[in-house]
């Protein structure tokens, strides 16, 4: 996410969105003077989700796309990573090295009839299972600014809504 006091932060904004069973999403944007500055932060706050750990193999995940999956016993761990177009996309098994698979042709399948905004640079979508909780998490650029969509606990479906509601953004003048 990005980096509060980070050179060049000028200010942040934050809406969530609640239910009876508590807090099941956040949407973030940050602005900051320049768009290097932005970038700078953006990269200082997720790094490289691509550079995973473990041992690698290569997972067909469905439509055509292709994923290295990495088994990192070590950590307990187990992470699919791809690219389509200027997104990075990682779904990991956190506590358990059972691949994910289920999880990231979520993702493709979604991202096959759904289009998302085309970030600056790069733009990262984090899915993080541990048993039947999921965790979702979605950051890009767009000039010099940062969004981020968080899912929490409670939401019923992280991985759609969360990229529902990264589609759903729109700039307003």
């Amino acid at each position: 996410m990005p980096i509060m006091g980070f050179p060049g932060f000028l200010a942040s904004y934050e809406v969530r969105l609640s239910a009876p069973q508590g807090q099941i999403a956040d949407f973030t944007a940050s602005r900051y003077g320049s768009k290097s500055d932005t970038s700078d932060s953006l990269q200082s706050g997720i790094g490289n989700i691509e550079n995973v750990q473990g041992d690698k193999s290569t997972v067909q995940l469905g439509n055509g796309h292709t994923g290295t999956l990495a088994v990192d016993k070590s950590n307990n761990t187990a992470n699919i990573v791809w690219s389509e177009g200027r997104w990075h996309i990682r779904v990991s098994e956190v506590g358990n090295t059972t691949p994910p698979i289920a999880e990231a042709k979520e993702v493709v399948a979604y991202l096959q009839s759904h289009f998302l905004p085309v970030p600056h640079d790069v733009g990262n979508i984090i899915v993080d299972a541990e048993g039947s909780d999921i965790h979702t998490n979605v950051v890009w650029q767009e000039s010099n600014e940062i969004y981020g969509v968080d899912t929490k606990k409670p939401c019923k479906d992280p991985v759609q809504t969360a990229l529902a509601m990264v589609i759903s953004m729109r700039n307003y003048s």
